[in-house]
């Protein structure tokens, strides 16, 4: 959904928000338009920094900023695949192998273009409901998004730095490390965007317990301990399993982990009665719960 125009985003707007405010009744219209701006504001902050990071050398084929496009495949990869225009290999040495990736920077200008304008509208509509109920707080919304000013961007980022991959080479474990506000915005609005269809499932209180425990996860490398299981209605297994199989792949883009598995018989309702057998699990019915589609 992040990847639509302004006109798209407004035909479904009425639908999103409807659902929304049905899903628990003291869910308001601004509450909503206050995590849509969240999720888009992480998007479009995204796609401006790695159109700065590309300049008119780096377009022309220089390597790739990973840490940035590796933030815009967690949160969209559907814009990730659609800017990369060419992927380029060369060997540097006998050992080593580097990938220079080609940015087309017309569509890339394109989605900046339509994140930006559903933002502005967010903001519009967000602002009409502030006036019209005093109880939430005023917020300088346009204070907190820079690229929507006329202010002067600000410089590449230090931690755009040039990938390398080494050939015949494992990679190291990297130890878990503090991750900055941008990073923390588009790891919440990557595991809200794949719970969307399970939200009907589950009330709120349980729905902020399971966002919060992923939430960590992802950030600290460990789940938290939970007081309660987290309790889902009645609903297709299939459904939550694939869900959570979507939030592990866009943040870790690796094979599932056992300890995700136990965290779900441990924590979730649905999976509490079933078992996990190192020795043929990906035939087990638990596995299969997360990697076998709902809808197909």
């Amino acid at each position: 959904m992040l990847s639509c125009t302004l006109q798209e985003y407004k035909d479904s707007y009425e639908t999103k928000l409807y659902v929304y405010k049905n899903d628990y009744k003291d869910n308001t219209p601004t509450s909503f338009l206050d995590k849509e701006i969240q999720c888009y504001n992480a998007y479009a902050t995204i796609l401006n920094k790695i159109k700065t990071a590309y300049n008119e050398e780096d377009i022309k084929g220089t390597s790739i900023k990973n840490k940035l496009l590796g933030n815009l495949k967690k949160l969209n990869v559907s814009a990730y695949n659609a800017i990369i225009s060419q992927e380029i290999k060369s060997n540097e040495s006998s050992n080593t192998e580097r990938t220079l990736v080609i940015i087309d920077i017309e569509k890339l200008t394109n989605y900046i273009t339509s994140s930006e304008q559903i933002l502005q509208f967010l903001i519009k509509e967000y602002r009409l409901c502030k006036y019209s109920n005093k109880h939430y707080k005023p917020v300088d919304l346009i204070g907190e998004f820079p690229f929507l000013s006329t202010k002067k961007k600000s410089e590449v980022p230090e931690d755009t730095i040039d990938a390398k991959v080494e050939s015949k080479k494992k990679p190291e474990k990297k130890e878990v490390v503090e991750l900055d506000d941008d990073d923390d915005k588009i790891t919440l609005a990557t595991i809200e965007n794949c719970l969307v269809d399970i939200v009907d499932y589950i009330d709120t209180k349980n729905y902020k317990i399971l966002v919060d425990a992923l939430f960590s996860y992802f950030k600290t490398g460990e789940f938290p301990e939970l007081e309660h299981k987290i309790r889902f209605k009645r609903v297709n297994k299939k459904k939550v399993g694939w869900a959570l199989k979507e939030i592990y792949m866009n943040l870790k883009m690796e094979k599932l982990s056992v300890e995700y598995f136990r965290f779900a018989k441990e924590n979730i309702n649905l999976f509490s009665e079933e078992e996990i057998d190192p020795t043929n699990f990906k035939t087990s019915r638990f596995y299969k719960y997360f990697t076998t589609n709902p809808d197909k």
